[in-house]
């Protein structure tokens, strides 16, 4: 595992996972919905978005800041889009998590590793939508 330097004591953190928890399959994500990304970007209210390499095209046209290790030198005020990364390893440092449900079931082999209200926080809004290529996308944001 890499080594993850945080200077910072709070994380925000989105995720996308289908019905069963599932993040991806064989190295590749599992879904894409153009949707998300728009939803993402513009639930930022300012803050600066950072991804991999392996996640940059999905935000192709936005102001992003890519970084090969996700959360090494964090900084206050950045929200980080996580595809692949293990999140136990900062779960105590997670203060808002928002989870993007795909409401469909994929083949998987790598889980969300993280249990939200396992590791203390409250889940505190649900909203669906339809997206560009899913029925019905379900967003949930989590705080500590």
């Amino acid at each position: 595992m890499k080594k993850m330097l945080l200077e910072v004591e709070r994380l925000t953190v989105i995720v996308t996972v289908d019905e069963r928890g599932g993040r991806a399959f064989l190295g590749k994500r599992l879904s894409r919905d153009a949707a998300v990304c728009e939803d993402v970007l513009r639930s930022l209210e300012g803050k600066g978005l950072v991804v991999t390499p392996k996640s940059a095209p999905l935000f192709c046209g936005a102001d992003v800041s890519v970084r090969e290790d996700l959360f090494c030198g964090a900084a206050q005020g950045e929200v980080f889009f996580s595809e692949f990364e293990p999140l136990l390893p900062v779960g105590e440092k997670i203060t808002t998590l928002v989870v993007y449900r795909w409401n469909r079931r994929y083949p998987s082999d790598l889980k969300l590793d993280l249990d939200p209200e396992a590791c203390g926080l409250h889940r505190i809004g649900v909203r669906e939508f339809v997206g560009t290529s899913h029925e019905k996308i379900t967003r949930e944001e989590y705080r500590r």
